[in-house]
């Protein structure tokens, strides 16, 4: 399960040489969990990050082949806690390490089943509203929300807890960035990269086409290791 390894070391260069912070999650709470989505109002709003037209994106990935070998947070720009002044850029970065899985028409199932694990985790005092077809995501925050301490280092460690409820995934990285960093157009390009990779698994465990002469994911299949293997396998 290795399809998305050259997205993720491209991800990982264009953040290479930013200033960050790393935090080993367990040395920090989580946050509360909330029952929904919650409603922040501008009004009850302490801050808001990843407005459109503002730079922001949002993806997740995953890798079976020990690239993701840790748990990890990691911010580049301000927490929530340092109480410096946001510009509103947002980016949020889910890289799982996960185990084997089976192969065939249950692999492009589950690892929808993975990504769909962003839809499910709600905050108290934190809003996030994505979207999928720009690659990006929109936060708000409430004034209450930050008196009682929360911060993205505790939000992230939810986010792991949250996603190791799946017994696919080994270990989770988080990264952040709230700061301008011009690698933006980079991930936001790589985002759109993944998504190709994703629908093109998805091409060829539904069986739609398999003349490779003249199949519109040719060139993903080239490019991708395991992809081509994968097709050569539901053709027999």
């Amino acid at each position: 399960m290795d399809y998305y390894d050259k997205l993720i070391h491209r991800a990982l260069e264009a953040l290479d040489g930013a200033c960050e912070t790393a935090i080993d999650p367990g040395e920090v709470l989580s946050w509360k969990q909330a029952d929904g989505n919650p409603l922040v109002l501008e009004s009850e709003s302490a801050l808001e990050l990843g407005r459109y037209p503002l730079p922001g994106v949002e993806f997740t990935m995953m890798s079976g082949s020990g690239l993701v070998d840790r748990d990890l947070i990691r911010i580049f720009g301000p927490d929530i806690t340092d109480k410096k002044k946001f510009d509103g850029a947002f980016g949020k970065i889910i890289l799982l390490g996960v185990r084997e899985m089976e192969e065939g028409d249950g692999l492009y199932d589950q690892i929808k089943e993975i990504e769909h694990l962003k839809f499910k985790l709600y905050l108290e005092g934190y809003m996030n509203r994505a979207s999928v077809e720009k690659h990006r995501e929109n936060i708000r925050i409430s004034r209450d929300a930050v008196k009682k301490g929360i911060s993205f280092k505790r939000v992230g460690k939810s986010m792991i807890e949250h996603y190791k409820t799946c017994p696919n995934v080994e270990h989770v990285q988080v990264i952040f960035i709230t700061e301008p960093l011009e690698a933006f157009s980079t991930l936001t390009g790589i985002a759109r990269e993944g998504k190709k990779i994703t629908d093109a698994m998805c091409t060829i465990l539904d069986d739609l086409n398999f003349d490779c002469k003249t199949c519109k994911i040719k060139n993903i299949c080239d490019e991708v290791g395991g992809l081509m293997d994968l097709h050569k396998k539901q053709k027999k």
